[in-house]
């Protein structure tokens, strides 16, 4: 009888082992293919993720190029899709593009300022004057009139000393070239000035230039002197 209950127990031990192994085996595979399963949908989640982030990239290039050239809406072999839209919100462009791929949505959102710039000021030449001699005129004498005595050939040159005082300025100008012709009597760069000059062994008239720049504006004026005696 000792020996009979021995062998019993012995078998139900061996049994319940048998039990407890297997249920932590079952569990332990339970979970682990719990485990795989998240796994692998994670891995899907990243990739869907990542595919409707591209889209929504693509969506935002696409509503930015599309403000000054029309295009036609981006296609994706991938599974992605993406809806896009523009608003004017004050002087601001505001781009949005929403990519989805297999339940995954992602966002994005652009602002485009429009870039101000001052307008270029005009350049203006605010004098230009000779003075300083009596015979040095800006405007030609009326009938025959000798350039000076002695000698009223027209042609003549102006006898030494001719001086005279030639004055210029100019507003909103970043550079100026002044000349004359004949070329010998005057020239500058500056922007404004006044300047003693002598037209003696000159032929008259001589003619003088102001041209005064602001990137591509320019303002000219001249004036032209005659000698009367």
């Amino acid at each position: 009888m000792r020996k009979t209950s021995f062998n019993n127990r012995s078998g139900q031990a061996l049994l319940l082992s048998v039990m407890v192994i297997g249920g932590v085996l079952l569990g332990a595979s339970a979970i682990a293919g719990l485990l795989m399963t998240y796994q692998v949908r994670q891995t899907n989640d990243v990739i869907n993720s990542t595919k409707a982030f591209f889209a929504a990239d693509a969506g935002v290039e696409h509503e930015t190029y599309d403000i000054a050239n029309a295009a036609p809406a981006p296609t994706f072999s991938n599974g992605a899709a993406v809806t896009s839209s523009q608003a004017l919100v004050g002087q601001d462009i505001i781009v949005r593009a929403e990519g989805t791929a297999g339940g995954a949505v992602r966002a994005l959102e652009s602002q485009i300022t429009a870039a101000t710039s001052s307008p270029t000021p005009t350049p203006q030449i605010t004098a230009f004057s000779v003075s300083g001699n009596a015979n040095l005129v800006t405007s030609p004498c009326s009938g025959s009139c000798p350039y000076h005595s002695g000698n009223p050939d027209p042609k003549a040159p102006v006898p030494s000393p001719a001086l005279m005082t030639l004055t210029w300025a100019s507003q909103d100008a970043t550079s100026c070239t002044g000349g004359s012709s004949p070329a010998a009597v005057w020239s500058t760069t500056a922007l404004s000035g006044s300047q003693g000059i002598d037209i003696g062994g000159q032929v008259p008239p001589i003619t003088l230039t102001l041209t005064c720049s602001n990137g591509g504006i320019s303002a000219s004026t001249s004036t032209t002197v005659y000698f009367i005696p």
